[in-house]
């Protein structure tokens, strides 16, 4: 294999979320630009499944959080690398980062990132000042606000070698002319995990019921807590006011239903809902927290809010709807932000400029 050409990207992620399609894109993507492409995935995962899909050669590789102190784990790990023999390797788990890198170290790989997601700081304890100042050779952060926690608790890195690449979209909606519904439709989307702050939007369904009548709140996806926000939803009688719409393979005419789109996340990396929602032309409103601001231009795009603020969240909804040429504005400006910050072939360039560089 031609190393200087070759992308490993290694996720062994079981579940499917924000990370995982980002590795399957940005492996399409490079596919599409003659690299020589391979993935290491967990053998019962979502993303072996979608790559064996998309005809992009893929390894069952399971790590876990203590296989860095195996080294026989390791010598196995790094036989497979080898064999691929990459000129970079994209780690995605912290158990990735520690078992993958010292895997790709001991293959040789020149070239060794770990993409971080989330906006959260990095404990800085020695196993992880170990990896980032010895084993890794850049870092890949999903925005801003995720560069800048990385070194909260201690200075791992040096900063220029931590490299902001946003998460693209890659299909660009072509927009239809919304029929009107009757209600006033608030929509989310995403994994129904503490995270994610669902439970928000049922204080909200309680509040809007007290000054409006012709709304409802959709939530689509999946999840852990998907029975224990059922259950809520039941016990405050908003079964009629808040829909579970359930996984939604694509997300499209979910959107175009909407007026709003609200993600209520207690921390974001970044929120790929929300780029996609004003892809869409739809308004975005969330808290003032983690990357968001990176999203929505408060005030033009969509809305910020105080964290976990019911009551401000309630005021713009209202303020939405009773200002139908002002959501309309917003949507527009909103996709328009998107389109020039947020497609997958920005993402796909500045990640090339990263490996190139090296």
């Amino acid at each position: 294999m031609d190393q200087n050409k070759t992308i490993l990207f290694f996720n062994t992620n079981k579940s499917w979320g924000g990370g995982e399609k980002w590795h399957l894109e940005m492996a399409k993507a490079f596919v599409k630009k003659n690299y020589v492409v391979h993935v290491f995935a967990h053998k019962d995962g979502e993303l072996l499944k979608r790559s064996q899909q998309e005809n992009i050669p893929v390894t069952p590789v399971n790590v876990g959080k203590l296989s860095f102190l195996n080294p026989v784990k390791i010598q196995s790990v790094a036989r497979k690398v080898k064999d691929i023999n990459p000129w970079v390797i994209i780690l995605n788990l912290p158990s990735d980062m520690k078992a993958g890198g010292l895997a790709a170290r001991k293959a040789g790989v020149p070239n060794i990132f770990y993409r971080r997601g989330t906006a959260l700081p990095v404990k800085a304890h020695w196993i992880n000042r170990y990896f980032f100042q010895h084993i890794l050779t850049g870092v890949i952060a999903n925005s801003h606000k995720t560069k800048e926690l990385i070194n909260k608790n201690h200075l791992l890195i040096a900063k220029e070698k931590i490299h902001v690449i946003y998460n693209g979209i890659e299909h660009i909606p072509e927009l239809s002319k919304k029929e009107p519904a009757g209600n006033f439709i608030i929509g989310n989307a995403g994994r129904m995990v503490a995270q994610k702050g669902q439970d928000y939007l049922i204080e909200l369904g309680k509040s809007l019921a007290d000054d409006m009548e012709d709304f409802q709140i959709h939530i689509a996806g999946d999840g852990p807590l998907k029975d224990q926000l059922q259950a809520s939803i039941k016990k405050h009688n908003l079964s009629e006011k808040i829909q579970l719409t359930g996984f939604h393979t694509d997300l499209s005419d979910f959107y175009q239903s909407l007026d709003v789109f609200i993600l209520p996340s207690r921390w974001e990396g970044f929120g790929y809902v929300m780029a996609e929602a004003m892809l869409h032309q739809i308004p975005v409103i969330a808290f003032n927290i983690s990357s968001n601001p990176e999203l929505i231009k408060n005030g033009n795009t969509g809305f910020l809010c105080p964290m976990g603020d019911i009551q401000k969240l309630k005021e713009k909804v209202l303020y939405l709807k009773d200002n139908p040429h002002k959501r309309e504005e917003m949507g527009k400006n909103a996709r328009v932000w998107a389109l020039r910050n947020f497609t997958m072939e920005k993402s796909v360039q500045a990640l090339e400029k990263v490996i190139v560089s090296w």
